[in-house]
C-alpha cells in the first residue's frame, strides 16, 4: 500500500518537471516579461516599424492628429502589404485628403504636413 502513494507522487512530480521544461523552452517566462515590461505601442512598432516595413508607429502617431482613419491612402514604398490595417483601413479609399508615404526615397510633392525620417503625411490637393 505504501508503495503505491509512493509510485503516484514520483508520477506526479515527473508530470509538475515535465511542465516546468515545457514552459522553460516555449519561452513561456521571457514572453511574460517582455509583455509586462514593454507597451502594446512599443511592441507593434518593433514588429511593424516606425518609419520603415508597415510604418505603423508612425501612422499610429498622426492618426488622431489628422484624422486619418477614413480620408487617407498609404503609399509604402517597400515590398509590404497595404498597411491599412492601421488605421481600420480594408482597401484604398476613392476620395481622399490626405496622402501617407512611407519609406519615400524622394521628397513628395505638394504641401507636406508631417516628416520623419522618410514619412511624409501630404495634403491631397
Amino acid at each position: 500500500m505504501i508503495y503505491l502513494f509512493k509510485k503516484n507522487k514520483n508520477n506526479e512530480f515527473f508530470k509538475l518537471i515535465l511542465i516546468i521544461l515545457v514552459l522553460i523552452f516555449s519561452n513561456f517566462f521571457l514572453n511574460g516579461f517582455i509583455i509586462l515590461k514593454h507597451s502594446y505601442l512599443d511592441r507593434m512598432t518593433k514588429a511593424y516599424g516606425y518609419c520603415e516595413k508597415h510604418g505603423y508607429g508612425f501612422i499610429e502617431k498622426n492618426k488622431k492628429k489628422y484624422d486619418l482613419v477614413k480620408n487617407s491612402k498609404i503609399i509604402n514604398n517597400n515590398n509590404f502589404p497595404y498597411s491599412g490595417w492601421i488605421i481600420d483601413q480594408i482597401r484604398d479609399p476613392i476620395v481622399y485628403k490626405y496622402i501617407i508615404y512611407i519609406n519615400s526615397k524622394k521628397i513628395p510633392k505638394g504641401k507636406i504636413l508631417e516628416q520623419e525620417y522618410n514619412c511624409y503625411i501630404v495634403l491631397n490637393d
